[in-house]
């Protein structure tokens, strides 16, 4: 892999899951997924807080199709996303 492993934010994953105005941003995460090749480690890292963020908006909303549209995408990109752990202590100042 020329590159480290990239960070995904909830931002990215929010676009990645069709709640963008802007197409191009919301293909990008799967065009970057299938462009990226198996090297033994995955090479998308994301946290619990960014895919607890990702949530927010369809759970209050009660949007079950955007629920299950990033339950999908999760299942996609799950070979190639390491999850990290928050542990308190990272969040404190």
């Amino acid at each position: 892999m020329p590159f480290g492993r990239i960070y995904l934010d909830s931002n990215v994953l929010i676009s990645a899951f069709g709640r963008s105005d802007d197409p191009a941003a919301a293909a990008m995460l799967p065009a970057i997924i299938d462009a990226v090749t198996d090297s033994g480690l995955p090479p998308f890292v994301a946290s619990e807080l960014a895919l607890a963020e990702t949530l927010v908006r369809p759970f209050r909303e009660q949007n079950q199709e955007a629920m299950d549209g990033f339950e999908m995408l999760l299942t996609v990109i799950r070979p190639t996303l390491d999850v990290l752990e928050i542990i308190y202590l990272w969040l404190r100042p």
